[in-house]
């Protein structure tokens, strides 16, 4: 009977200590889960940082936009003026043709450069609405990660808590 009670006492000891064991693991587990979720917490606020300064440099873009199609219409509103008044004062000044078509030259090449330089900018418009689109998902995908994060610290939290009420009553049965 007393050998009984050694080998039992002796299990109890080696259930105790691989309990201990296991508490140990899941602490270090719930801590990694602590600086995991800290980590993702960080890349959530500096991928919201990023998402406000391309917010911003897409408000820059509509403005410029703006003002770009602000001036091409100014500079058509002159030029149609331009056009008709051409065409009187030459008949009128004595203007040759080549006179008249060097302007028409001219007015073409602004219309031009102004047009390349609004497409330009809505074009990299439409690249910072990529970049805000693509923020976007990688903000969802670290939202999902840190709400898995905090399910499995939850998870991990109570098993330990089971181990803990495990180990208690082992130690209560050793006594």
């Amino acid at each position: 009977q007393i050998d009984a009670m050694k080998k039992l006492l002796q299990n109890k000891q080696v259930e105790k200590m691989s309990l201990q064991n296991q508490l140990g693991i899941i602490g270090g587990r719930i801590q990694k889960g602590k600086i995991d979720i800290a980590v993702t917490k960080t890349q959530l606020e500096e991928t919201d940082l990023v998402l406000q300064q391309t917010q911003y440099k897409i408000s820059q873009k509509i403005g410029e936009v703006a003002s770009e199609q602000n001036q091409i219409s100014d500079l058509v509103r002159v030029l149609d003026f331009s056009e008709r008044q051409n065409i009187v004062s030459m008949f009128a000044g004595g203007k040759t043709l080549s006179d008249f078509f060097s302007a028409q030259d001219a007015v073409h090449a602004v219309d031009t450069e102004l047009t390349r330089a609004l497409i330009k900018v809505m074009l990299a418009k439409q690249d910072l609405d990529v970049q805000k689109t693509a923020l976007d998902q990688t903000k969802n995908q670290l939202e999902n990660q840190k709400q898995s994060l905090l399910t499995k610290q939850e998870q991990l939290q109570n098993q330990s808590s089971a181990k803990a009420q495990l180990l208690l009553q082992t130690k209560q049965s050793e006594q």
